[in-house]
């Protein structure tokens, strides 16, 4: 995806002797930051799960915006749960999604309201990935990715 000139940001657990205890954010430039966390104290909070919206708006946020404004390709992992606990993640995901030249993104597949909006807006094309299609996929993305733009 660098290759491309693009931007995003990927999550990840944090885990602490074998045990998930939150989740961290990575941008694709190496910055690094927290999703959430058992120890975070307060609100908002998703199961024993506290968000840190600060660093979503900084790290996540900061990528959208810095893709909409160069017009570059964005990866997205994810648009999930507990990102929209950002209220900005929330608008902004509408605006990258309806903007963008590419956009690569994995997207919470229960219920909830932006993500829903976010799958039947025009020009998305949702693909599940299942255990019996994953690595075929990955080829086609690839290729796809490659061949953006020329």
């Amino acid at each position: 995806m660098l290759s491309l000139g693009g931007v995003g940001f990927t999550t990840g657990e944090i885990r602490e002797g074998g045990r998930r205890v939150g989740f961290s954010i990575s941008t694709l430039d190496g910055r690094r930051g927290i999703l959430a966390q058992v120890n975070i104290k307060g609100s908002p909070r998703l199961g024993r799960y506290g968000i840190n919206v600060t660093d979503i708006d900084n790290l996540m946020v900061g990528e959208m915006q810095r893709a909409l404004g160069e017009g570059c390709p964005l990866l997205v992992d994810e648009f999930g749960a507990m990102e929209m606990y950002s209220q900005k993640f929330a608008d902004l995901s509408l605006q990258v999604v309806a903007k963008l030249p590419l956009l690569v993104g994995v997207i919470r597949e229960k219920h909830h309201p932006i993500c829903d909006r976010l799958k039947s807006m025009e020009g998305v094309q949702v693909i599940r990935v299942t255990l019996g299609n994953r690595d075929m996929l990955k080829g086609e993305l690839m290729g796809y990715l490659n061949n953006f733009g020329k």
